[in-house]
Formats: structure tokens, sequence, C-alpha cells
């Protein structure tokens, strides 16, 4: 049996919050679940005293944001699906 779900893949920004009205949305017409998923770096630490966490606002501007977040990884993510994709920007 194929589980039917729309996915919400979600780095809380406040542009994935306005993606997920849409996926509810569509999770209520379509009458299928909602998954969502966010996916973080492994912590970055001394292995054998601490971890230390690092916000998604820290580590992008350690590294300046043009190399943290790019634009195309939305459209290489819907060129590979094998499922129908909706980019909402």
């Amino acid at each position: 049996m194929i589980s039917k779900s729309i996915l919400w893949p979600t780095d809380f920004s406040h542009t994935a919050a306005h993606a997920l009205s849409y996926a509810v949305e569509m999770a209520n017409f379509y009458r299928v679940g909602l998954r969502i998923l966010h996916v973080i770096p492994r912590p970055v630490g001394d292995e054998t005293f601490m971890t230390l966490a690092i916000t998604p606002e820290d580590l992008a501007s350690s590294m300046g944001l043009k190399h943290f977040l790019h634009a195309n990884v939305a459209e290489e993510v819907a060129n590979g699906a094998q499922c129908p994709v909706l980019i909402v920007k």
C-alpha cells in the first residue's frame, strides 16, 4: 500500500511558514497526511567534552548568506523528484 502525503520541508523561516499554508490546504483538499521535515547539520564542538549548538542565524552570518542559502536548491530538488513538487516563493 502506498501512503500518500504532503511533505513540508522547513527551516522555520517566514517563507517556510508561508509555504505551510499551501501544504495544509493541499493536504485537506486531497485528504492526505502532512509530513514535516527539518534537517539540521551535525553539531559542531569538542567530541570529548561538549557539543556546541549553532543556530541557523549564527551559521549564516559566519558563512555569509550567499554561501548558506542557494536559490537553485529548490529547483534541483524539483528536477530530481519522482513525485509532483510545488515550490512556493
